[in-house]
């Protein structure tokens, strides 16, 4: 049985279904510890996941913005070389077309990996944010890892 100072400076019983609902309870707040940090682990190894996954997309992304520059250098090569010539055939006209409506397009492929590439990165600041918002105490006792 366990005891519990009262007023007077005896030493009291407390009652045994108390016991028990305490028991309870701290067993209860304990897997739910433990299932918060489980949770949070699974958190970390996708946000470790997805911060790799955006390193690959930025690797691509500057050798295609690096493909793009090249490509523009030549167009403007070709430009060049299109004006000093007496006349501009029709497939030399086509080609310049075609030329421009590429690099329109990779223009717009561009923009659009731009605003993936912010979405990516806003996800990621508010899936770090969320788990940076629980108080100490909500948290308990969970372990801390240094690095």
């Amino acid at each position: 049985m366990i005891f519990k100072n009262s007023h007077l400076g005896h030493l009291r019983p407390i009652n045994g279904n108390i016991f028990f609902k305490v028991l309870t309870l701290i067993f209860q707040a304990r897997v739910a510890c433990r299932d918060l940090l489980q949770e949070a682990e699974g958190l970390r190894t996708t946000s470790y996941g997805m911060k790799t996954q955006m390193e690959e997309m930025k690797l691509k992304w500057q050798t295609f913005i690096l493909s793009i520059r090249e490509r523009e250098s030549d167009l403007e090569t070709m430009n060049r070389d299109m004006d000093r010539l007496p006349a501009v055939t029709g497939i030399g006209r086509d080609t310049l077309n075609v030329s421009l409506e590429a690099l329109r397009e990779s223009e717009e492929v561009h923009l659009k990996v731009l605003t993936m590439t912010t979405r990516i990165s806003e996800e990621l600041r508010f899936r770090i944010t969320e788990l940076q918002s629980f108080s100490p105490d909500e948290l308990g006792n969970i372990p801390r890892r240094c690095k």
